[in-house]
């Protein structure tokens, strides 16, 4: 302890697994059950973006397309593990899936719902 005043680091903190709780953090997202995000907005970082992961989400987009046709994503999330990407591609809305890097699964349709839970069911 003589040390640790010498060099002014007082209060020690051992409360590790408490610190990297992220539930125990302050969080300007939790309770939020709808986001909506301003035309531009590029990457949002996983703790300022909702949660995705196994719950029931829906995913609801604004588009104008221009006459001569618009492709591109609309909103993805994922990582290492898998993801989704609601997109854009030759004039159909579209959404793609990964799943622990079992392949690609998209269903595209020119209907504005998709049903996630229909189209990421195991592969065989």
């Amino acid at each position: 302890m003589a040390e640790a005043a010498k060099y002014n680091v007082l209060p020690l903190d051992d409360r590790f697994a408490q610190r990297a709780d992220p539930n125990l953090h302050p969080s300007h997202i939790r309770g939020k059950t709808q986001f909506v995000y301003a035309p531009g907005t590029i990457r949002l970082g996983e703790r300022s973006a909702p949660n995705t992961k196994n719950v029931h989400h829906t995913l609801a987009a604004e588009v104008e397309i221009p006459p001569g046709g618009g492709e591109g994503v609309l909103v993805c999330c994922g990582g290492i593990s898998g993801g989704f990407s609601l997109f854009i591609k030759e004039g159909q809305a579209s959404l793609g899936a990964q799943l622990l890097q079992r392949g690609c699964i998209t269903e595209r349709h020119r209907r504005t719902r998709f049903r996630r839970d229909a189209m990421c069911s195991p592969q065989k």
